[in-house]
């Protein structure tokens, strides 16, 4: 039993850490820009191939250095209502009476470079808040119904937020917020590659596969085209040498993931901008700051295309230095918010999924920056300080991860 125990903690220990997140993610997308079913894709230049790969051995260093993740599952004393949910339903309702419209009712007239970032989109301030809230609170919940699969209302909360963001036309966001439930499911079950049940690989592969429909079909018809109609992105794509053997459907997530890295390459070949310090700094904090340098200029492949990675801003107003000093504060913000996570003692396998999806999120925007992902680490921060306090308080118990509901009942705060 406790090599079986162990087993599961060194597991833990790769699914659960943003370091092996940062490694995979980068090396997924530069491996799949390098395939080139788009003609977006150019070759990267030097200096990205030399950054991403001492960056990525660095990751991997450091996550093999670093302390193990503990499975833990929380469980609520007493039925918790609904009151989040609720909330945030009540402010999407607000949101979209702002706006005089539900958006998945209205055809989508596409983002212009220059244009489309200056308008404002629902209620000011609120818009930002309830959107950050709601990921975070869908995560949440998520991961209270892996702990717990019998209580079937978490499972009812995150589908009424799934729709909420299915009718705002937010695609994107409700895949990040699947991201945590699922990673911290797949680091529950987990039991070594050679051990791992048949059974489990299938049902990883059919929600990967799955996933990739439901972007694509969601983008055909967000655009006005039927759900099966991929032409759209075949044309904006630039797809000119697409396999025959390859559903179209492969095209949206295709050009999702690997467009950012061509803007990046991009940005990285054009003649540098001057060094612009405050632009830097101000390229560590949330968007709600507003500043926007006048001396940092972005390129894009095509006004359409417009996610950058979260490196691009670093590296156009700070150079390839600032690239890595970037990614070194990055590592290290992200450290200290899982040391005070371990120091909390409650949310520790949720908050350390949530910096693997905050890591993932740099493939597609600054995570330190854009509006959904700026604001969850300080959302996590507060809300594992006030679990703690409900777990000594008796409200709330953690218990050690086991499976077949065998669960072992130790309280975080050790009494």
């Amino acid at each position: 039993m406790a090599s079986a125990e162990a087993m599961k903690y060194e597991e833990s220990k790769i699914m659960l850490k943003y370091q092996t997140w940062y490694a995979f993610v980068w090396i997924s997308t530069i491996v799949l820009y390098g395939v080139g079913l788009s003609s977006f894709n150019t070759e990267l230049c030097f200096p990205l191939d030399v950054f991403f790969f001492i960056t990525i051995i660095a990751a991997v260093f450091l996550a093999k250095v670093a302390t193990n993740v503990p499975l833990q599952r929380i469980e609520y004393v007493r039925e918790r209502e609904p009151i989040g949910t609720v909330l945030i339903s009540l402010g999407f309702l607000t949101d979209w009476a702002y706006q005089r419209k539900i958006p998945m009712l209205y055809p989508y007239q596409g983002f212009e470079v220059g244009v489309s970032e200056n308008e404002v989109v629902g209620i000011p301030v609120l818009h930002v808040v309830l959107i950050g809230c709601a990921i975070y609170w869908g995560m949440y919940l998520g991961y209270l119904f892996i702990c717990n699969p019998m209580k079937k209302q978490y499972l009812v909360e995150l589908c009424v937020l799934i729709g909420l963001f299915i009718a705002n036309l937010s695609r994107g966001y409700i895949v990040f917020m699947l991201f945590v439930p699922l990673l911290c499911y797949a680091a529950f079950h987990s039991h070594g590659v050679t051990k791992t049940k048949v059974s489990t690989i299938v049902a990883v592969f059919l929600c990967g596969l799955s996933i990739v429909f439901f972007i694509s079909i969601m983008g055909n018809m967000r655009y006005g085209y039927s759900w099966h109609d991929c032409s759209f992105i075949e044309r904006i794509g630039r797809y000119l040498n697409y396999p025959w053997w390859l559903s179209k459907h492969f095209m949206w997530f295709y050009s999702y993931v690997t467009s950012p890295l061509a803007n990046l390459n991009l940005n990285a070949t054009m003649p540098p901008n001057p060094l612009d310090i405050k632009g830097y700094v101000f390229s560590f904090l949330p968007g709600v700051f507003g500043y926007t340098s006048g001396s940092t200029t972005i390129h894009y492949i095509t006004s359409y295309f417009n996610a950058v990675t979260g490196f691009t801003t670093f590296l156009r107003s700070g150079g390839l230095t600032g690239l890595y000093f970037a990614i070194a504060v990055i590592f290290v913000y992200y450290s200290l918010v899982r040391y005070f996570l371990r120091r909390c003692k409650a949310l520790d396998t949720f908050g350390n999924a949530v910096l693997c999806l905050l890591i993932v999120g740099f493939v597609f925007y600054n995570s330190l920056r854009t509006a959904a992902l700026c604001y969850l680490p300080i959302i996590l921060i507060i809300h594992s300080f006030y679990m703690s306090k409900q777990v000594a308080s008796g409200r709330v118990v953690v218990y050690p991860y086991q499976e077949n509901d065998s669960y072992r009942r130790t309280e975080v705060n050790g009494r």
